[in-house]
């Protein structure tokens, strides 16, 4: 029998400032909240509700939860059948160009990733391979922003972490539109 030893929470490194109307929507979400039996962790209470917030509804729905500014999926999101779906996040289509961005620095990547990404679009390549490298390097985090700028987003479908076979967590698949 295994028996998993009970881990410490990991100490708080910043405090986040909560806009007025967050602090009342927190208080609201946690008034009914009571510490487990037999914890000594102490509960913090937050008691500088802003009088000036937006008042919250009490009922919570998918309405009040909605950001101001949030976009509704346009037809172009659609594009996607079940079959080039599931194809698509099985890796199981064929990949008209790899790039492998591994081991270089976030400027030099940038500079070829969007160098690669204007030949295969120009190209008309559909599904492509982005090798970033495993962890939680600078490269990882910057390829989805790369590919959310003006100049791609317009073109690129989906993108979604590789399967296994083609770099797991260190690789990306983009899908792209298709040429009208």
């Amino acid at each position: 029998m295994f028996i998993m030893k009970e881990k410490k929470p990991p100490k708080p490194t910043k405090s986040i400032k909560l806009a007025p109307e967050d602090e009342n929507l927190w208080q609201i979400v946690t008034q009914d909240i009571k510490p487990l039996p037999n914890k000594t962790q102490k509960i913090l209470e937050n008691p500088r509700v802003s009088s000036k917030a937006k008042p919250i509804p009490t009922k919570i729905t998918f309405e009040t939860l909605k950001p101001s500014g949030t976009q509704t999926p346009t037809a172009s999101s659609f594009q996607l059948d079940k079959n080039l779906q599931k194809k698509f996040e099985n890796g199981d289509l064929h990949i008209d160009g790899k790039i492998d961005l591994h081991g270089l620095t976030l400027d030099t990547a940038h500079q070829k990733f969007t160098r690669f990404m204007h030949r295969k679009i120009k190209e008309g390549a559909r599904f492509l391979l982005v090798v970033t490298g495993k962890g939680t390097g600078a490269l990882k985090r910057h390829l989805p922003m790369w590919c959310e700028t003006p100049e791609f987003s317009r073109v690129i479908l989906q993108t979604r972490t590789a399967t296994p076979e083609h770099g797991g967590t260190g690789a990306t698949y983009i899908l792209l539109r298709r040429k009208k």
